[in-house]
């Protein structure tokens, strides 16, 4: 009988001690936008202090999500290279509600100097690519204690541009 008792607690506490629903998972993050700025649809994206853009897209195991990017900083832009640095801030929500947000750094460029071509500040017919790193801040829903980070390449001309997010994502 005490032998019993014994593998009963032992048994009882192992499976508090190693609960699936305890553990942190870290998996692969992937995630694809088709973005515009919303001047050639009926959908404008917010409008932001700076400048944004937004879209529809997929994130690999969580479904269909909408994306709106928005520039928090465009500094130490460079003539010779037609290159800046960049913050972007981040922010997808699933159909369920569930958000996150990502703070992203790195450059954007303007391809055969794109940005100094008559209309750039009229316009959105300039093309840009920018390679970012992200880091995951918060999230909501699903995302709720998400952490990870990864890169994220974006490629735009006109009203339409495409971001590509890979890193990984670790929930609680």
């Amino acid at each position: 009988m005490r032998r019993f008792l014994l593998i009963l607690c032992l048994s009882l506490v192992s499976l508090g001690v190693a609960s699936p629903a305890m553990a942190a998972t870290t998996q692969a993050f992937e995630a694809r936008f088709n973005e515009g700025f919303g001047r050639a649809t009926a959908h404008p994206c917010p409008t932001t202090e700076l400048f944004s853009i937004c879209g529809t897209g997929t994130i690999t195991g969580f479904g269909e999500a909408t994306s709106l990017t928005e520039v928090v900083s465009f500094e130490n832009f460079d003539p010779a290279t037609s290159c800046a640095d960049v913050v972007l801030r981040r922010t997808i929500t699933l159909e369920d509600g569930s958000s996150l947000v990502l703070m992203e750094t790195g450059t954007v460029c303007f391809p055969g100097k794109s940005t100094l071509a008559p209309g750039t500040a009229k316009s959105f017919g300039n093309p840009f690519n920018i390679e970012a790193t992200f880091t995951i801040v918060t999230g909501t829903g699903v995302f709720a204690g998400a952490q990870g980070s990864g890169t994220d390449v974006i490629k735009a001309a006109g009203d339409t541009g495409h971001s590509r997010l890979s890193g990984s994502i670790t929930l609680p």
